[in-house]
């Protein structure tokens, strides 16, 4: 008779994200071997890593914080600025005595995922940094980051539910911002971008410790 498994994505990020704890990880799977359901081993997974996260807030807020000011600075700096170039490209060019595009009707405004994609990048870039300049368990820093960028577009996501409650949904173009294609931008890809960005750092960093000790 097979003995049931916990689910392998909810143990691999448990292992990799939250600090080794064996006894957690061995309850937990005894747990689900008992007649737990897996939503209830992925709830405890989601919880224990989020608590692993505040415990690291409340070890070293100095350190965590200076890393995620690098972090959203970063964001600020290259999102910002690199979307707007990219927004205003035709109109940059032509102030710049470059006018070919618009005498022959031609617009090089980017589409819409243009602007996600420099948002995604710029949310890595920024996850890279605030793993990278932090000294404590870069892996919950990672995490911290990456759940600080959730939170802020949450806000900024229901903001924009609230303002086109009354209006039509915003457009680029000829590309409509769907509520479903928003949500999972702002709330899935942008926290993605992020949490791949960090534990990327992590990994290098650790990898780098490993071949001075060597």
């Amino acid at each position: 008779m097979n003995t049931p498994q916990p689910p392998r994505a909810a143990r691999f990020l448990l292992e990799r994200l939250s600090p080794p704890n064996e006894s957690l990880v061995g309850d937990l799977a005894e747990a689900y071997r008992g007649g737990r359901s897996g939503l209830w081993y992925w709830r405890q997974v989601v919880g224990a890593i989020v608590s692993a996260g505040i415990r690291e807030v409340q070890a070293h807020p100095v350190a965590v914080t200076r890393s995620l000011l690098i972090g959203w600075i970063a964001v600020w700096v290259l999102g910002f600025y690199s979307g707007n170039f990219a927004v205003s490209l035709d109109q940059w060019l032509f102030e710049r005595g470059v006018r070919w595009f618009y005498m022959h009707g031609y617009g090089l405004r980017p589409a819409a995922w243009v602007i996600w994609v420099i948002g995604a990048f710029s949310h890595a870039f920024g996850g890279t940094l605030a793993v990278r300049y932090y000294h404590g368990h870069r892996r919950l820093m990672a995490v911290v980051y990456a759940g600080t960028v959730l939170c802020v577009d949450s806000l900024l996501f229901g903001r924009w539910i609230y303002q086109t409650a009354t209006t039509p949904p915003p457009y680029y173009g000829d590309v409509v911002y769907a509520p479903i294609a928003v949500v999972t931008i702002a709330l899935v890809v942008m926290p993605g971008a992020a949490l791949l960005g960090g534990l990327w750092a992590a990994r290098t960093k650790r990898s780098r410790v490993r071949r001075l000790r060597a």
